[in-house]
């Protein structure tokens, strides 16, 4: 039958962020290692990481970028991730399409809170459509779902959500992690010294910029004992003055849209960061976690991350006082941020599988069509 062909159409920019297309690049990874052909589709919006992915060795379709502004804080959180797709549902999907008939994939894959049921059942007439979502917050037309997040009791509302042929993949043990995160798992613990490294990390646009924040907390005597790795995305708009603060103590290092995340993840004794991708990586490598939640849709996992054990969680980033972040990070240097067990259970909940497991279903679902 040839070679199987994956299309992914996804965005990235100072506004989305850059965690779906980071997702999206090590599930490529993985598809790429069972000698699937992915391309991927991206709209020019200002931001954008598309260098990513060609520097990754992947093609990439680029589409005209949004003839608007895209807005961060519409009225709606939906109105907002609409704004987001730069195009209504039903020009993306053509423009989707008309890529993807030039090279017939087999799976049109998207990862975007900005298309729904209309989107996906408009381009599911011509080819198979996988989504990847956490928010669950509308109607779905795939044939495919993955939600990587944690569900307590694993009570997730996918099945009313979405139609009856689609096959869910539901949970952290479909978390698309890198391989070196897999690989950093058996040796991370004891690099371990106690409570004397910390990471700083809060994703890749940090637009309230929790980092600084964080670092005027850290430069007060009582944090003097801690070495510090501070890690912003190319689209943090704060980077100058983090720079800034950095410059200002020999114990802070700062590594700027940097590749090297699990290696800081698997040396650092804690870490306080966002509620987002990145929270499966910190599981993955035991590196127990102060978590604030950077966008609406991280709240709800974060909580139940927290009451089952696996975070500590310390707020919404609108809502959480500097105060509270303080006795936070001095708790952390008294006494563990969480218990040996809950630690080893976090590992075992993200196992570093993830990106293989989802791989290897994609490509089953992809088989069954074909055969």
């Amino acid at each position: 039958m040839g070679s199987k062909q994956v299309l992914i159409r996804v965005d990235s920019s100072s506004v989305i962020g850059s965690g779906h297309i980071q997702r999206c690049l090590a599930l490529a990874e993985g598809l790429r290692e069972l000698d699937v052909v992915v391309r991927f589709v991206s709209r020019l919006h200002p931001g954008h990481l598309g260098h990513l992915v060609e520097k990754a060795g992947f093609a990439l379709d680029r589409l005209p970028p949004a003839r608007g502004e895209l807005r961060r804080e519409p009225s709606t959180p939906r109105a907002a991730y609409s704004n987001w797709l730069g195009a209504s549902q039903v020009e993306d999907a053509v423009d989707t399409v008309a890529v993807a008939r030039e090279t017939g994939p087999n799976l049109v894959l998207v990862d975007h809170y900005g298309v729904a049921h209309e989107w996906e059942t408009a381009v599911a007439r011509h080819f198979p459509v996988m989504t990847i979502d956490d928010l669950a917050d509308r109607s779905y037309g795939c044939d495919l779902l993955l939600d990587q997040n944690y569900w307590s009791k694993g009570r997730h509302p996918y099945k009313r959500l979405t139609p009856s042929r689609c096959d869910l993949l539901v949970g952290p043990a479909y978390a698309l992690l890198r391989p070196e995160f897999r690989r950093h798992r058996g040796n991370a613990n004891e690099k371990r010294r106690g409570r004397s490294r910390l990471l700083v990390s809060f994703g890749g646009s940090d637009v309230e910029n929790l980092t600084s924040r964080c670092l005027r907390i850290l430069s007060k005597p009582m944090f003097s004992s801690l070495e510090i790795d501070v890690v912003v995305g190319q689209n943090n708009p704060h980077i100058p003055l983090v720079e800034e603060l950095v410059i200002q103590s020999a114990r802070l290092a700062l590594f700027v849209q940097t590749p090297k995340m699990a290696e800081l993840m698997a040396r650092a004794d804690f870490a306080i960061g966002a509620g987002g991708s990145t929270t499966w990586e910190r599981l993955c490598v035991s590196l127990p976690s102060l978590v604030i939640s950077v966008a609406d849709n991280q709240v709800r996992f974060c909580q139940h991350l927290a009451r089952d054990g696996y975070i500590k969680y310390l707020g919404a980033s609108k809502s959480v006082q500097d105060s509270k972040i303080r006795a936070a990070l001095a708790d952390a240097l008294s006494g563990p941020v969480l218990e040996a067990g809950a630690v080893r259970a976090g590992a075992s909940l993200v196992d570093g599988q993830g990106t293989a497991r989802v791989a290897r279903e994609m490509l089953s679902f992809i088989q069954s069509k074909v055969s």
